[in-house]
């Protein structure tokens, strides 16, 4: 991009650069002008610079003409005149061959007219010069004669235009579509009257809803999904159940995981039945106000009472997937840093690291949608360390918000210096989701993220991560990412084969997808319930893993080929196979779960996180407060996966990342993403999705089919020898998927669980069996104590000791005697003897 060359061999003389380059300005200018006035002053006596100037109006005038020979002249002076004024010409090559062709093209036009006139005659070399009559005339190249004019004119022309974008590096696209947005603003009435525009589906939704929708959208097309998501069991009967009341649609064609086919723009098909008109249709399909206002009227507090409500008879329909009109178009006029503007910040950082005795050259500029990335070429010797340590000075001198250094660039030996752009462009959900790079994926949980600092699209597989950990202050971005991954997830998948489980304890980040066909059960917003659903999780995937152990296969994807494979396997005859879907847990906010219930959370996200990956199962945890009582050392080991919005000091960037740099972020999307074997994290600018947006999308899930919750209550603890059995009767997962009894959610480590009934938040309610296992203990232990009751039961102060009260008042153990054991009262063979015999206590 820049004669770094040319700028090292001009410091040898040991002049200023600024002297030096007001001395190449003058030269160029000067052989310039000498050559415009031998071209001007020529006359029959003679010429005004002399022979030299005769000598120079022959050569020019002979071989482009007398017009065209000003051109290169002209080109010389502006080439002077922008030097002079600091400007720099980006791929010069490129440039002159374009200015080249052009002047030839010029000349052939020009020539034309005199393509069939002797050579004898003056006017053919005078204006077309040499070149033009050497393609054109009929004693040379004759192109009019093999093309004819109106080919010849054809050729030239298109040529010329060529020529011109290559020489002036523009796009033609961007005018043409400035021409016609001009003529629409200055024409509106004679070129566009009459032409009624449909309202997109986004702006129909959204008036439905009561919002405003803004931009312009384009109309809205049904589209219809190839039959490809639906999951067969291996039954007699070739229906298969959908929605939660009973009603059955015709099963479809089978499809191996991980494969799908093309989404096409339209489907008959999907016209054929029913031959409902298109008011009903839109009615049916986009009627969100009237559902959102039934479903805040029926919010039982009660779980599973509002599993049973769910389960009314639905309207039974095909799964149409969501159409990307439901998210906004991006913006076409993206505002970018001109050539000038770059070349401008580049001299800039050039002069303020000189002035620290910091000898660097910018030899490249990456452009991205939030920053730019100047990469320097350091001069031998220079130290990295001395550029470090000038993050303050550079985003001083470059009026930046905050300045990140890259030191060095991976695979480069160069260093890099990402600066804010004064202009952001936003990154829009539905234009990635419109790229070939996320549209070829193949994967059921690939999601967009962003953008790079290049402009590129990057897209995840979060199968492949396996789980994403997410930290960043309030107002960072976090939440709008994990809208943005959520619904990236839910508008290629259908809901029997991704299922999500989410976990809001805030209470409104999540909730907005209530209801959607994809949940396994109701948002849990309340600590316990969440401790509870992630151990349901933990039963879930050793359940899974016994599955795949009888059919001797390593992963889900080997489960579920055997299951949707028409010949028999060896293993399953005799089995009843049901379709194992991917599930995603989601938890938004983990700081708020570590400091309720620490224990029971910590261990069954450690546990998910080093055992799912293999059985489908996969975690997005999100938190505001990146510190190391919320993300231990245990969770972020097995989070190979992270990202990092902005966050106040450098010692929580490395609690993240384990780097600093996400404290020089700039907020509002702008991400550092760390993944397993990269040297180094990634900047992208995260994907932007409104909440209007996300509320439209939600309401088009609702009214595709209704969700088929587990018939298990999270709100009461889930005990070891309870049948963990859940029915989808309508999720197109098959008959039933018998969970069946597992081990313990613990992992068998020796932790108490808590038994069904008992508040584990109140020390003052104990049930009797707690207070046996107490006296079990001491009796044992010979030793009355409550720290002993602490550690083996594996409760709070408060509550051993209330538990030891009790004890006391029956008998069983003496007073309080300081810090020394209380006194056993009974025998302890008698009363174990007694407890072993009857299975209960005699007081």
């Amino acid at each position: 991009m820049f004669n770094t060359q040319a700028r090292r061999s001009e410091r040898i003389f040991g002049l200023r650069p600024e002297t030096l380059n007001d001395i190449v300005a003058l030269t160029i200018f000067l052989v310039g002008l000498l050559l415009f006035l031998s071209l001007a002053t020529q006359t029959s006596q003679g010429n005004l610079i002399g022979r030299l100037g005769e000598l120079v109006y022959q050569v020019l005038s002979f071989v482009f003409g007398v017009y065209v020979a000003y051109v290169p002249v002209l080109l010389i002076l502006g080439w002077g005149v922008s030097f002079w004024s600091g400007r720099r010409w980006r791929h010069v090559p490129a440039r002159v061959a374009g200015l080249f062709l052009t002047m030839v093209w010029v000349c052939a036009i020009l020539a034309l007219p005199y393509a069939e006139a002797d050579f004898a005659k003056e006017n053919g070399f005078r204006v077309g010069g040499a070149i033009g009559n050497f393609l054109v005339h009929r004693e040379c190249l004759n192109l009019k004669g093999t093309f004819g004019p109106v080919g010849c004119w054809i050729l030239f022309l298109g040529g010329l235009i060529i020529s011109l974008l290559v020489a002036a590096d523009v796009q033609l696209r961007p005018m043409f579509v400035r021409l016609w947005s001009g003529l629409r603003q200055l024409h509106p009435s004679r070129f566009f009257a009459g032409r009624a525009e449909r309202p997109s589906m986004f702006e129909r939704v959204s008036a439905s809803l009561g919002l405003e929708a803004t931009g312009e959208e384009e109309p809205v097309e049904r589209v219809e999904l190839a039959p490809q998501g639906s999951v067969p069991t291996k039954t007699a009967a070739n229906t298969i159940p959908f929605a939660s009341g009973g009603g059955t649609v015709p099963d479809v064609s089978r499809v191996k995981e991980g494969v799908l086919r093309p989404r096409p723009a339209f489907s008959e098909a999907a016209e054929t039945p029913n031959r409902e008109s298109e008011e009903d249709r839109e009615q049916s399909t986009f009627a969100c106000g009237d559902q959102k206002a039934n479903q805040e009227e029926a919010a039982p507090d009660d779980l599973v009472a509002l599993a049973q409500q769910q389960a009314r008879a639905p309207e039974v329909h095909a799964y149409v997937p969501p159409p990307v009109d439901l998210f906004r178009k991006p913006d076409l006029r993206v505002a970018r840093q001109s050539h000038d503007e770059i070349r401008r910040r580049s001299e800039v950082l050039e002069r303020t690291l000189a002035e620290f005795d910091v000898r660097a050259t910018v030899v490249n500029v990456e452009q991205g949608p939030t920053v730019t990335c100047f990469e320097l070429e350091l001069e031998p010797g220079t130290k990295i360390s001395k550029l470090t340590g000038l993050e303050d000075n550079i985003a001083m001198a470059m009026r930046a918000q905050s300045v990140r250094i890259i030191a060095p660039i991976p695979g480069k030996g160069t260093v890099g210096l990402e600066i804010p752009n004064s202009h952001r462009s936003p990154v829009f959900l539905r234009e990635i989701l419109e790229t070939e790079a996320f549209m070829s994926k193949t994967s059921p949980l690939a999601f967009a993220l962003g953008k790079t600092i290049t402009g590129e699209p990057y897209v995840c597989d979060l199968a492949q991560m396996p789980h994403l950990l997410i930290a960043g202050t309030t107002g960072s971005g976090k939440s709008v990412c994990l809208n943005a991954i959520i619904c990236s997830i839910l508008y290629r998948m259908e809901p029997d084969r991704v299922k999500f489980i989410m976990i809001d304890p805030k209470r409104v980040e999540l909730n907005v997808y209530r209801d959607i066909p994809h949940l396994l059960a109701p948002v849990v917003c309340e600590p316990k319930q969440a401790a509870n659903a992630l151990a349901w999780a933990v039963k879930e995937m050793d359940s899974r893993y016994k599955k795949l152990e009888a059919l001797g296969v390593r992963n889900i994807d080997g489960y579920n080929a055997i299951v949707c494979s028409d010949q028999p396997h060896p293993k399953a005859m005799g089995q009843q196979l049901e379709y194992m879907p991917h599930i995603v847990i989601v938890v938004d906010e983990l700081s708020d779960l570590m400091l309720l219930a620490r224990n029971e959370v910590e261990e069954s996200i450690v546990r998910l996180a080093q055992m799912s990956r293999a059985v489908g199962m996969h975690l997005i945890v999100a938190t505001q407060r990146p510190s190391v009582n919320v993300i231990t050392g245990i969770i972020k080991a097995n989070f190979p996966c992270r990202i990092a919005f902005q966050v106040s000091s450098k010692v929580d960037s490395r609690t993240i990342l384990d780097c600093a740099g996400a404290e020089a972020l700039l907020g509002k999307g702008d991400m550092l993403f760390s993944m397993a074997g990269a040297p180094k994290p990634i900047r992208i600018q995260a994907c932007y999705v409104a909440d209007d947006e996300v509320e439209c999308f939600a309401n088009y899930l609702r009214q595709q089919a209704r969700p088929n919750y587990l018939q298990v209550d999270f709100s009461n603890s889930l005990d070891d020898e309870t049948t963990g059995e859940r029915e989808f009767e309508g999720d197109n997962l098959g008959e039933s998927l018998a969970v069946g009894t597992t081990e313990s959610a613990m992992g068998g480590s020796g932790a108490s669980r808590p038994r069904e009934g008992r508040d584990e938040d109140d020390p003052d309610v104990i049930d009797e069996l707690l207070v046996r296992d107490a006296a079990r203990v001491i009796l044992q232990a010979r030793s009355a104590s409550i720290s002993l009751l602490q550690r083996r039961l594996r409760i709070g102060f408060a509550r051993a000791g209330r538990i030891m009260d009790i004890l006391h008042e029956r008998g069983i153990v003496g007073p309080s005697i300081g810090s020394k054991p209380r006194e056993i009262l009974v025998d302890p063979e008698e009363y174990l003897a007694e407890l072993e015999d009857e299975s209960q206590m005699r007081f």
